[in-house]
């Protein structure tokens, strides 16, 4: 389930999207954006708040596996749009909590605690497989009344932190996006609307299994290609710590202090020496690493042989 709780003329509203199989949750995941998409056209400053990198992760998964949506989820992320405020907590504020999880950010703005019978995700999994058992609405009904706990928690969450903050900090704007290049935005509607109809017809045709997995294929390289373009910037708003941690950067390069440049590079790097080397399985230092190993061993195996023969 999609929950989402937007603000109507001064009052909280709760908006569920549900969906039981893949089918479903294709049409689920759709309305959801679309919800989103609308929202924010009629609020252009209006952000998405979420706790912890999950939502964000569950938009890209979907928008991949569902071949649907992409160019919204994509403008989402390029106009920082979703806020996530576990990022927040984390480093502005310490807390005599033992962890920063929002269940426990709820002691300083939610004193009651959470009311109803499902109380953590552990509870709504077995819940719904309760539902797929035996059916009954009043079972659903308790796992939207969670999922909307949960929505309403991260609006006060952000109510709260917003009452926390310096009266002389910033306020977030986002980054400043240029105008989309016209010529490569008609492009992509026009190889969208040719690979809309080439799915149309695959699919319109005879009900046979590879016209289906051809469909899912169109598109498929570029679609493979969002989740390291999406890496690629999310990593620009890491700190230096971040990025050491982070096995696929190289982070911390220097300004090399006297070797010059090659001639198509602008300037030379130095890598900085605390940083572990790091080598990865199938990279060609771990193939020249294995190679040489190989020989070694071949050389090691020639000389006793050599040895036992004499």
């Amino acid at each position: 389930m999609f929950g989402l709780v937007a603000s109507e003329d001064g009052e909280d509203h709760f908006h569920p999207f549900w969906a039981h199989d893949r089918e479903s949750e294709k049409d689920a995941f759709e309305q959801a954006i679309d919800f989103m998409t609308a929202r924010l056209t009629r609020h252009p400053h209006a952000h998405i708040y979420h706790y912890a990198s999950y939502e964000e992760a569950a938009l890209k998964r979907l928008a991949m596996y569902h071949g649907t949506r992409e160019r919204e989820v994509d403008d989402l992320l390029r106009g920082d749009r979703l806020v996530d405020l576990y990022k927040v907590v984390a480093e502005s504020i310490r807390t005599s909590e033992p962890r920063y999880s929002i269940k426990n950010m709820e002691a300083f703005y939610l004193p009651e605690g959470r009311q109803g019978a499902v109380k953590t995700a552990g509870d709504s999994i077995v819940i719904y497989e309760r539902w797929r058992r035996i059916g009954g609405d009043q079972l659903l009904q308790e796992i939207a009344e969670y999922n909307e706990v949960d929505c309403r928690s991260t609006r006060m969450c952000r109510d709260w932190l917003v009452l926390l903050r310096p009266p002389e900090t910033l306020w977030f704007t986002g980054r400043a996006l240029e105008p989309a290049d016209p010529v490569k935005v008609a492009a992509r509607e026009e190889a969208d609307e040719r690979t809309r109809k080439i799915a149309e017809a695959l699919i319109a045709g005879e009900d046979v299994p590879w016209r289906r997995l051809l469909t899912d294929l169109l598109e498929f390289h570029r679609r493979e290609a969002k989740p390291s373009w999406w890496a690629m910037f999310a990593r620009q708003d890491m700190d230096t710590q971040a990025l050491l941690d982070d096995a696929e950067c190289i982070a911390d390069l220097q300004p090399h202090p006297t070797r010059r440049p090659w001639a198509d590079k602008s300037r030379s790097f130095i890598h900085s020496p605390s940083r572990p080397r790091i080598s990865r399985c199938g990279s060609a230092t771990s193939r020249y690493g294995r190679a040489r190993s190989n020989r070694q061993a071949r050389s090691s195996r020639s000389t006793r042989t050599s040895t036992s023969s004499s």
